[in-house]
């Protein structure tokens, strides 16, 4: 049958082109949308300016002692479809560390400052600290996480309200409310400069630009929480540094004035508005340039900040939200990296006791070394095989607790328990895309050919022991009439004519509307098999359809990176099987879809021998470990990329000896790409996270 072909891509876009058009900055729009909606706003920012020229003009008294620490809250806002958007601790701390090293200047970048501007770099003596007290006295980790149904947020303060999907601010007399959620039009953030609203106060941003280095955000190149350090200034009353307008007036006189906003990364000196002979302070954080590229405040900005502080946000001053409340006595709890363990394995303990606990006293029953007063001891090692308690007595100042886990530990001499991995022939250089035939619905899905069945052929050798367990399945489109409706997830051996799909080994079902709700999230469906599968090579494995009115399914493929024959084969409504790559029989089409067999055995089937690194468990139920088996000093750096290879975490490891830890428990369960770079060595394991 002769097919007509229209190639559709899939709205995955690379993040330099998503962010070509970003708008660094909100500020200055909610500023204009303020003016126009409160008569009454306009004069008090004049009332405020006034008064802070006043002040840094004659009076001296804005002059703050020592660091002003000032709390902060996160009101983390992610879409009920994109769990992704729950953005992990690490990015938050990682977020906190760049805004007080930027606010001190001690960010290891002040050095590329040019040296003409390096007398004017300035540390402001501000700090910041994640509230570990509430509005009500009680104990906080100062991160609110709430699942919204609004997709996406605009200036228009909707982020800062229940009502309309956002969250509620804290009071602005006592906290900085930061608030991080999905926006739209390419928007980075925006601030409210001191004279606005107490309900709306605080700063804005876009959760991709929320992190740092060693947890990287997602919206490169405004990845490195410069974004944060950006709209705080505004906050705290600063301008943009071109006074936005052409030579205008920031109310600073130590930065240049200069023409208008730079992108990207300019080079020194830029000259304009007659400021030769040094130019433009684009590296200042109230530029636009990109993250890597701004790495001061001015000395007169600094000043201008700590007037704000002692006018009109002194009673931040006064904040209680760093103050640890007393509590009673703790809660000793505990949790170890890998429980299951062969002979000389070793693992690490998180402390996870409740109530402030102040010190730790651990025993390991049969580990090396027995015993530990650090709270989260590392590289505990188990010589023999046996069954091993692990206790734990936390203490404070009102009391202590005891946590005892009797058969904790599990050491094998056999290899210490099952291992798993995914195969696939999606190419790691493949572009996600889905095919559709112009007027006859999709190649990889549900069509008006009435086909009924697409599967890919899958020939890697079959370990003895390994079975198929399960799979997991890469939806572009996927919709529901109901939530009762089914489809096949099944494995045929390739004893079929010429090697086709053949005799069924094994099947399970999954709803529409699970695969509808998958795809609606980037992410992929998870199918399991009750009874596992033992399959010869070749085998295939796929999906079955029927034709209801409002199912619909389409699998990822790619059209790029295959060779021939193609992999993707599909069952005519004649019930005869077809290779996709056969014309014109059938699409003529090499290409590979989205389907992933999970394979396990007593074993993984990652093989450290020539890497020297391994990467476990797989599955994962968050917590990933690294090691090193060749034990070098050098860095690495670890990606985790998703089934479309997009840059989903980052961690940079500056001394690569030994064993590492990657939490991906803020991800969403799938397959996901484990990528760790150490200059020579260069590895990409496949891990499966199901929490």
């Amino acid at each position: 049958m002769k097919k007509v072909l229209l190639l559709v891509s899939v709205l995955w876009l690379s993040l330099g082109s998503v962010y070509a058009q970003v708008d660094r900055c909100g500020t200055m729009a909610n500023h204009a949308r303020l003016l126009q909606e409160d008569p009454t706003y306009g004069d008090r920012m004049d009332a405020i300016e006034q008064m802070i020229q006043k002040r840094m003009t004659n009076d001296k008294s804005w002059r703050t002692s020592g660091v002003v620490t000032i709390p902060v809250v996160f009101h983390i806002l992610y879409s009920t479809n994109n769990a992704t958007q729950n953005i992990s601790l690490a990015r938050i701390q990682a977020q906190l560390d760049v805004l007080n090293q930027d606010y001190s200047a001690t960010n290891a970048d002040v050095s590329l400052v040019p040296s003409v501007f390096q007398p004017f770099v300035g540390n402001t003596g501000i700090q910041f600290c994640l509230a570990v007290r509430d509005p009500n006295g009680n104990t906080t980790d100062g991160i609110i996480r709430k699942q919204t149904s609004t997709t996406s947020f605009s200036t228009n303060d909707g982020i800062k309200f229940n009502t309309s999907g956002g969250d509620d601010a804290w009071p602005s007399s006592s906290y900085l409310n930061i608030w991080v959620g999905n926006l739209g039009g390419g928007l980075l953030g925006y601030a409210q400069f001191p004279g606005g609203s107490a309900a709306t106060d605080g700063v804005v941003l876009l959760n991709g630009s929320v992190g740092g280095p060693g947890a990287l955000g997602t919206a490169a190149p405004y990845n490195r929480g410069r974004t944060a350090t950006h709209e705080i200034g505004h906050w705290l009353n600063l301008r943009h540094i071109n006074g936005d307008s052409n030579c205008g007036n920031d109310f600073v006189s130590d930065t240049p004035v200069q023409s208008s906003l730079n992108f990207g990364c300019p080079s020194f000196p830029k000259i304009s508005c007659s400021n030769g002979p040094n130019g433009e302070m684009f590296m200042n954080y109230m530029d636009y340039t990109d993250d890597a590229c701004m790495y001061m405040f001015s000395v007169g900005q600094g000043t201008r900040m700590n007037t704000s502080l002692t006018t009109t946000r002194a009673s931040l001053l006064n904040s209680q939200g760093c103050v640890p409340v007393t509590v009673g006595a703790p809660n000793a709890d505990f949790v170890a990296s890998s429980t299951s363990l062969s002979v000389g394995g070793s693992t690490n303990f998180t402390d996870l006791s409740s109530g402030s606990p102040t010190s730790w006293s651990w025993t390991f029953t049969g580990g090396t070394p027995g015993t530990s007063t650090t709270q989260n001891p590392t590289n505990i090692t188990y010589a023999a095989a046996g069954t091993y308690a692990v206790s734990l007595t936390v203490t404070n100042a009102s009391g202590n607790d005891t946590e005892t886990k009797n058969g904790y530990i599990v050491v094998t001499s056999g290899g210490g328990g099952t291992g798993c991995d995914t195969i696939t022939n999606f190419p790691s250089t493949g572009t996600p895309t889905v095919f559709s035939s112009s007027g006859w619905g999709y190649v990889c899905g549900h069509n008006d050919y009435l086909d009924i069945a697409k599967a890919d052929q899958f020939s890697q050798p079959i370990t003895p022991n390994y079975q198929i367990t399960g799979a997991l399945l890469g939806f572009a489109v996927a919709t529901a009439s109901n939530t009762t409706n089914t489809f096949s997830v099944k494995v045929w051996n390739n004893g079929g004519a010429a090697g086709s799909p053949g005799a069924s080994l094994g099947s399970t079902t999954v709803t529409y509307n699970t695969a509808q709700t998958d795809a609606a999230a980037g992410n992929l469906t998870y199918a399991s098999f009750t009874a596992p599968i033992t399959p010869t090579s070749p085998y295939y494995l796929g999906i079955e359809f029927g034709y209801a009115a409002g199912d619909t399914l389409a699998l990822v493929s790619t059209a790029d990176g295959e060779v021939t024959p193609g992999t993707a084969w599909e069952q005519f409504s004649s019930l005869d099987w077809h290779a996709m790559s056969e014309t014109p029989t059938s699409w003529g089409l090499n290409l590979a879809q989205g389907i992933f067999p999970i394979l396990c055995s007593p074993n993984s089937l990652n093989d450290p021998a020539v890497s020297g690194i391994v990467v476990a468990p797989n599955p994962t139920s968050g917590q990933l470990i690294i090691h090193n088996l060749n034990n070098t000093t050098n860095g690495a750096v670890v990606n985790i990329l998703n089934v479309m290879g997009q840059v989903v975490m980052s961690n940079t490891i500056t001394n690569f000896t030994g064993t590492h830890y990657v939490d991906m428990s803020q991800l969403s369960n799938g397959l996901y790409f484990v990528e760790v770079s150490t200059g020579a060595t260069k590895v990409n394991h496949r891990i499966i996270l199901n929490k």
